[in-house]
């Protein structure tokens, strides 16, 4: 279809991403943040583990399609710096500072990676590694229409606590059956 945007190895997206902020740097070179609102709470967020796990797919996914389409619609060779969620609850920290967002694919060799050092979860060691989760995405992605489009729908045990709190498939779906309570 017309307005889906194929990221790469056949996987087509469609939607929409909520905020893309946009950074030119002194010689031209382009990078862009990929910025998503949730209501939910900060801690719930998912960091860079899940992603590695092939878990959450949602940011590399969004960046791989917005540098096509500011490629596309804009002739800008944008590179992604990183993705940020926006919480709209904000919570304090353990130090007493309000926190609003957490980051993720965010190299530590760029400037806004150097102020988040203590953040593993935010962190990656640099550009080569966001683009390799970004591609790794891309492959899960691509495994998991391959298996739905195959009639295989694996169901296997997780963290019903966590996946499953907020979740309106219940009745659809085999986790309960997969993992008893």
């Amino acid at each position: 279809r017309s307005s889906d945007l194929e990221v790469g190895d056949g996987v087509l997206l469609r939607g929409k991403i909520d905020r893309i902020e946009i950074e030119t740097h002194t010689g031209g070179d382009v990078e862009f943040l990929i910025g998503d609102y949730k209501t939910g709470r900060l801690g719930n967020l998912p960091g860079n583990a899940p992603i590695r796990k092939g878990e959450s797919l949602q940011m590399p996914l969004y960046a791989a399609a917005a540098r096509k389409l500011l490629a596309r619609h804009y002739g800008l060779n944008a590179e992604p710096s990183g993705a940020v969620y926006y919480t709209l609850t904000p919570e304090r920290n353990k130090n007493g500072e309000t926190e609003s967002h957490r980051f993720v694919l965010l190299p530590k060799d760029t400037p806004l990676g150097q102020t988040r050092k203590s953040r593993s979860s935010e962190t990656v060691a640099g550009s080569e590694e966001r683009e390799q989760m970004i591609a790794e995405s891309i492959h899960f992605a691509k495994t998991y229409i391959d298996g739905i489009t195959g009639g295989r729908f694996t169901v296997e045990p997780v963290d019903r606590a966590k996946t499953c709190a907020y979740c309106s498939f219940h009745p659809v779906c085999r986790i309960r059956e997969a993992t008893p309570e």
